[in-house]
């Protein structure tokens, strides 16, 4: 589902709960980058995640919405 540099820091910052300096440390990756790698497979799997779901882009839209209340 991702590559596996984004794999691997989802499960040490998400799974783990390990820290950004953490994380850089076990991964030899500056902070900075485990941020912007992280925040890409965060934005990777909500993509995936709504087209397995067949929700748009934003979730819901206002129809399937309305249906849900």
């Amino acid at each position: 589902m991702l590559p596996d540099t984004y794999r691997r820091v989802y499960e040490l910052r998400m799974q783990e709960e390990l820290s950004t300096k953490e994380t850089a440390e076990r991964l030899g990756i500056t902070s900075s980058n485990v941020t912007t790698v992280l925040n890409r497979a965060v934005r990777i799997v909500k993509r995936k995640l709504r087209s397995r779901l067949g929700l748009g882009a934003r979730g819901m839209d206002q129809g399937e919405a309305r249906k849900k209340l």
